[in-house]
């Protein structure tokens, strides 16, 4: 199934899930609220070379997509919308169930900020003995960010979640073979199941499951906002 496939390359290729120590920073960050379609974005190159490449596109039904370019707006979606509303079949992965799963259970929204959209600082600038204000911009832009509150690693911030959730599920976790092994990074078949049945429930490998069964949302998002805390957090690196 070409729609299935997408998913699989794209979740793949996605080194912000793939790669062992990237960095995950809480930002503020001021908006237009003038919405573009969301970009799917994904990094390429390496060191300085590092850039992303997005695809924005527009749904027309639950197994066709229509590209489309993205702009310098604020790409926006509505995570239960693009992603819970379209129910998988029985013959489906059970990756793409859990995708339906989670989208359902926690919701929220995905922003994409392009680069040719950031609002750029202002600049001092002498002529003839008086300084003038000059405007960073030669074109609009859709967004800036105001304050970096923190950054930290995801390898931090992916242990913690995995050592509070395996908590709810002890005796789930205790016959997977990776989590035996000291500084993994690479997980077995058993350990994901036992994430996505704790998480969401059982069966949700197969079926739609209700949104209030597995765990609570407060405790997973307590403990992604934990990983942040200045005090009993990650370690802040900058």
């Amino acid at each position: 199934q070409p729609w299935v496939d997408d998913i699989k390359k794209f979740d793949c290729k996605n080194r912000e899930q793939t790669e062992v120590d990237n960095l995950v920073s809480k930002h503020i960050v001021t908006f237009d609220k003038r919405f573009g379609p969301y970009g799917h974005c994904l990094l390429h190159g390496k060191g300085e070379q590092q850039h992303y490449r997005c695809l924005c596109y527009k749904q027309l039904s639950c197994r066709s997509l229509l590209p489309r370019f993205c702009t310098s707006k604020v790409g926006f979606e509505d995570v239960r919308e693009g992603h819970g509303t379209c129910l998988p079949t029985s013959t489906d992965e059970d990756f793409v169930w859990w995708r339906f799963n989670l989208a359902r259970k926690f919701g929220g929204q995905w922003y994409s900020t392009p680069r040719r959209g950031q609002c750029k600082p202002k600049r001092i600038e002498v002529k003839e003995g008086q300084q003038l204000v000059r405007d960073g911009q030669s074109s609009p832009c859709s967004w800036q960010i105001q304050e970096t509150v923190s950054t930290i690693k995801s390898s931090c911030l992916r242990a913690r979640i995995i050592k509070g959730v395996s908590k709810q599920n002890s005796g789930c976790f205790s016959t997977c073979d990776s989590l035996k092994r000291k500084n993994v990074t690479k997980y077995d078949l058993c350990f994901s199941r036992c994430m996505m049945y704790t998480i969401l429930g059982p069966d949700s490998d197969k079926v739609k499951v209700d949104s209030s069964s597995g765990l609570p949302n407060k405790i997973l998002t307590d403990l992604f906002h934990s990983a942040f805390d200045n005090i009993t957090g990650c370690p802040q690196l900058y």
